[in-house]
């Protein structure tokens, strides 16, 4: 068993900001459609509605119909709340965090080592949108994030997630710099 398969026996829905979601992802796409290794890139912040997962891009394809669609989106961007209900209020997603972090751990070590072409999914200050801050795909390098890439062709349904969520992900930021302005030494 990996650690991923551990990670989803303990939280059978993986929560987080940005790469515990897109397992959360991963594996509701697995389950509804029986695709071993299906890839979701989500749009994906803190929680609830700042989650945007982009179904339209999940490889290998898969179809949804718009049923199925607003069920598997309400339950990626949801899925935190699940876990915390399933353990009674104790606790979230920790293996599924910890699997999340290594695995982005592992990558930057990768791109330190000289490794070319190492992408990862992160909260990270860009231009995509008009937000400070948004998760992106990023090529790591020996310095850090070499490049910050935007999300995409989304569809009509994609497009109005981002849309209606960004005033609360800029909200939700400005709240976090005043916060460190505050308590910054």
């Amino acid at each position: 068993m990996n650690a991923f398969e551990v990670a989803l026996r303990e939280d059978p829905v993986v929560e987080n900001e940005e790469g515990w979601t897109l397992k959360r992802c991963e594996a509701l796409v697995r389950e509804r459609r029986t695709r071993k290794g299906a890839l979701v890139d989500t749009k994906a912040h803190h929680a609830g509605t700042t989650i945007v997962p982009l179904l339209s891009q999940v490889e290998p394809s898969v179809k949804f119909d718009d049923a199925e669609r607003d069920a598997l989106t309400h339950r990626i961007m949801f899925g935190g709340d699940e876990v915390v209900k399933a353990k009674a209020g104790g606790g979230s997603a920790t293996l599924s965090m910890a699997y999340a972090g290594a695995e982005m751990a592992n990558s930057v070590m990768r791109a330190l080592d000289g490794e070319k072409g190492v992408t990862e999914c992160t909260f990270v200050e860009s231009t995509v949108t008009d937000a400070k801050f948004f998760s992106s795909p990023v090529t790591l390098g020996k310095e850090g994030v070499d490049t910050v890439h935007g999300y995409g062709t989304v569809n009509d349904y994609e497009k109005k997630l981002i849309a209606d969520m960004l005033p609360d992900l800029k909200a939700q930021a400005e709240k976090g710099f005043e916060w460190a302005k505050a308590n910054a030494k």
